[in-house]
């Protein structure tokens, strides 16, 4: 059996969604704030482990870093969407 995870794409699919409120703004801004500078700062640090332990040249510091940007940004624009549809969900209120 199949677990089905809300989604901001099932936003016209559920009626049982919180309408869209200051509350709930700040509430997806605080969780995306404090989740994704977590993410940031340890992805930070582990390029500059990284790069430290390896005795890596700049150009490949900054491929590293790179690579790890994309990942990053993927990650958060999960926790955005995550945030949102658990801020939204009426039975998490």
């Amino acid at each position: 059996m199949t677990k089905r995870v809300a989604s901001v794409r099932d936003a016209s699919d559920n009626p049982a969604q919180a309408p869209l409120s200051l509350g709930l703004v700040i509430g997806v801004a605080g969780v995306f704030l404090l989740v994704s500078s977590e993410i940031v700062v340890a992805a930070t640090a582990a390029v500059w482990a990284a790069a430290g332990l390896l005795h890596l040249g700049h150009a490949a510091t900054w491929t590293l870093a790179a690579i790890a940007a994309m990942i990053v940004l993927y990650a958060m624009a999960q926790v955005l969407r995550l945030a949102i549809a658990s801020e939204r969900d009426i039975n998490n209120q």
